[in-house]
């Protein structure tokens, strides 16, 4: 197994050979802005005040609920200071993107916002219901294996030196949009006359989760939303919006037992079929109108001056926007969701 890179750096550190630790740790978080343990080492190990107020910085957008970043920072920002320099980050540094979370090689920590919200419903031709799950509030935050540099230890003495900058690389944001995806299923309807094809399209049909009675045919669509959110001093940010839509078709498929089935009853059977699928389509352009106005309603989203407080905000324009969407499923169905074989 390879020697981890940051453990590495940080043994350096921790040995006193702060100009070689402080070289390896600019590499470090070069190929890896998001190696929080990476940044706080290399504000303990730099000699230039900017580059440790600018790690700092860095720890505190990529989790602004991390100790060891607030009680750091005053120190290197009164360093700041008494250098006749900004306390404050480059204007260009302010935000971070955390991508989705996950765990490096070197233990490096993320923390990852990731808002999923998934909405639920199943509208069926016959016997309409709806559910709701609500999956709202996903925080992930993988904690870092290579300990921090105690405040203790970051108080000490840094003179100003004018070893290189560290840019951060940011991505181009996403405007929000739909992703949609989609799929079909069928189930038998085995019978060679009308009143056994009957029997199983009233019979036999999918059911909706909770209910009692049998679909002939049903829509189920799902609403989930992701994005990535960066916390500056003074905002929240959020970008690359995502609303996904994930729609699921079941319908009967008639099965004859003989071939040719009957002339005429292939006739009512396709007619039959065309308005079921007619109807069930209606469904899924509500289930995409809903959610071309969730992506519409997020690009005018204001997050905030606090991360943690926009989830608050976020259910009640995706409440709002469910509901309504939910509203005219239902309308839909009241004024058209019941039928019959063959067709009148």
């Amino acid at each position: 197994m390879r020697p981890d890179p940051t453990e590495q750096a940080v043994q350096l550190a921790r040995e006193g050979r702060l100009f070689d630790a402080a070289v390896r740790l600019r590499s470090i978080v070069e190929a890896n802005p998001r190696n929080v343990a990476a940044w706080k080492w290399l504000a303990y190990s730099t000699s230039d005040v900017r580059e440790a107020l600018r790690a700092a910085h860095a720890v505190l957008h990529l989790d602004p609920s991390d100790e060891w970043a607030w009680q750091s920072l005053p120190f290197y920002q009164e360093q700041a200071r008494a250098a006749g320099l900004s306390p404050a980050p480059p204007a260009e540094h302010i935000i971070i993107h955390p991508k989705p979370a996950r765990k490096s090689a070197n233990g490096s920590c993320l923390l990852q916002f990731m808002i999923v919200i998934a909405l639920v419903s199943a509208f069926a031709l016959i016997g309409v219901t709806a559910n709701r799950i609500d999956l709202s509030g996903l925080r992930q935050v993988i904690v870092s294996t290579i300990a921090a540099p105690t405040p203790t230890e970051a108080a000490r003495a840094i003179t100003l030196t004018s070893t290189p900058t560290v840019q951060f690389s940011l991505e181009a944001n996403t405007p929000p949009h739909v992703e949609e995806t989609s799929k079909v299923e069928y189930y038998a309807v085995r019978a060679g006359d009308e009143a056994g094809i009957q029997k199983i399209l009233y019979n036999g049909g999918p059911q909706i989760d909770g209910a009692r009675d049998h679909s002939i045919a049903l829509t189920e669509y799902k609403l989930w939303v992701t994005w990535e959110m960066g916390q500056s001093l003074s905002a929240c940010e959020i970008r690359d919006i995502v609303v996904h839509l994930d729609i699921k078709f079941t319908y009967p498929k008639w099965e004859p037992p003989v071939t040719p089935p009957n002339a005429k009853l292939q006739s009512e059977w396709d007619r039959f079929f065309s308005h079921v699928v007619q109807h069930e389509e209606h469904h899924a352009q509500i289930a995409r109108e809903c959610a071309g106005t969730l992506a519409e309603s997020l690009q005018k989203f204001d997050a905030g001056a606090i991360c943690t407080n926009a989830q608050g905000t976020l259910d009640q324009v995706v409440d709002g926007i469910y509901a309504a969407c939910e509203q005219q499923q239902k309308d839909f169905d009241a004024a058209e969701g019941r039928t019959s074989f063959p067709l009148p």
